[in-house]
């Protein structure tokens, strides 16, 4: 699925993972259509695609973010032929091996599930596997046919990202809404108790989900 802003998310929990104190290592295979270098800055003359050709090695293709402590790229570098075969060769399981030793956290950005098949490649070396969609944009038949691909190279599915959703949507008042209508009834914070009887301050509970089988 195309420009559902699977690169930028890709970018912002790798920023969020580096802030955690661990070090985070972005890669960007999306050899046909790079952006995270746009986002950051930094050349992409070189990058992912030198280190498959076996031309360069990570070491001296990744960028250490200075502003972001803890932060690491490997820009996709020049547009080879064949991307999708230079994935699926068995370089890209040994760099990840490598890679698994020197960071805590890996994010891989690729190009969309549907497009090309350079994400289910990536997918079948992850330990998991997050789908963009966004709101009003992606249809529920593209992201189940996304989520049966990946299935079919029995990827981990961790879960599903929704972008560019409006606070005036139906969709987030409604779901958002109804929670929030529920804490009011969970929190309380007053000078006489906490709600619960025992009058030592505020006490949050969370509500039970009513979809949840016992």
């Amino acid at each position: 699925m195309m420009q559902e802003g699977k690169s930028f998310t890709a970018l912002n929990l790798a920023v969020v993972l580096a802030q955690t104190g661990q070090k985070t290592l972005l890669v960007d295979a999306d050899m046909r259509r790079p952006t995270i270098h746009k986002y950051l800055g930094i050349s992409s003359t070189k990058g992912l695609s030198a280190c498959l050709a076996g031309t360069e090695n990570p070491e001296s293709m990744t960028v250490q973010i200075d502003e972001i402590p803890g932060l690491h790229v490997i820009p996709a570098g020049h547009m080879p032929p064949y991307p999708s075969e230079m994935l699926a060769s068995d370089a890209m399981p040994q760099f990840l091996q490598h890679w698994r030793e020197e960071f805590r956290y890996i994010v891989i950005d690729t190009p969309p599930v549907l497009a090309v098949t350079d994400a289910v490649v990536c997918a079948r070396n992850a330990d998991a596997v997050v789908l963009i969609a966004r709101s009003k944009k992606t249809g529920r038949q593209s992201l189940l046919r996304a989520r049966d691909v990946l299935r079919k190279v029995r990827a981990n599915i961790a879960g599903v990202v929704v972008n560019d959703l409006s606070f005036d949507s139906v969709e987030y008042r409604g779901y958002y809404g109804h929670y929030g209508s529920d804490y009011r009834y969970y929190y309380h914070d007053s000078g006489k108790g906490n709600g619960n009887g025992n009058g030592n301050g505020a006490h949050l509970s969370t509500p039970e989900d009513p979809h949840e089988s016992t």
